[in-house]
């Protein structure tokens, strides 16, 4: 009797752990949102979200390991399907524009370090030219080169500057988080 006793009290715990289990997989909606710093954040409930954020939060279904919703008996509204819809779109479009303004930073910069490598060559050769034949029309050469070439070095800090931060500083006056600019500038970067 006492066997079966714990039988019975093992398989109601096991049978209630898996109730409790199965409701909280059920719960399958989640708010996503994103703050001023382009952090993404999850809540379970809308009104966890702070405020100034909610208009701009999306809902979200949380989908199984085997793909399907594990939400799907819960009917979500058509008005939450569109808003998130839009907002992936819109997400999307930001993130073009701005792997766009990436990729043009990264030609740049490609363009202006093949440009400052060829001149570093050239100043070179202005140097030894100088020192071998030390004349001022030889040492003015030099310097000249060295100049544009100091100048090259400081538009090629300039397009490295706006690719870490300016680019970032631009995101952020248009209100577009930081991760979509993380995201436009790997896709930049992986030629995709």
């Amino acid at each position: 009797m006492k066997k079966n006793l714990k039988k019975i009290v093992a398989i109601s715990i096991i049978g209630a752990f898996i109730l409790i289990a199965s409701a909280v997989l059920a719960e399958s909606v989640v708010w996503k949102w994103i703050d001023d710093k382009g952090n993404v954040h999850y809540s379970e409930y809308l009104d966890q979200v702070p405020e100034k954020y909610r208009d701009k939060a999306v809902k979200v279904v949380i989908k199984d390991s085997d793909g399907s919703n594990s939400g799907s008996s819960h009917s979500t509204p058509k008005k939450d399907t569109v808003k998130e819809d839009d907002s992936e779109k819109k997400m999307e479009a930001q993130i073009k524009a701005y792997e766009g303004k990436a990729k043009t930073a990264l030609k740049q910069i490609a363009s202006i370090e093949a440009s400052t490598s060829a001149k570093q060559n050239q100043c070179n050769e202005l140097r030894r030219k100088s020192v071998l034949a030390s004349t001022i029309a030889n040492r003015q050469a030099s310097e000249k080169c060295f100049k544009e070439l100091e100048d090259m070095e400081r538009q090629l800090e300039k397009a490295r500057e706006y690719l870490a931060t300016g680019i970032y500083a631009e995101a952020h006056k248009a209100g577009v988080a930081a991760a979509v600019v993380d995201e436009a500038i790997r896709r930049a970067k992986s030629g995709k």
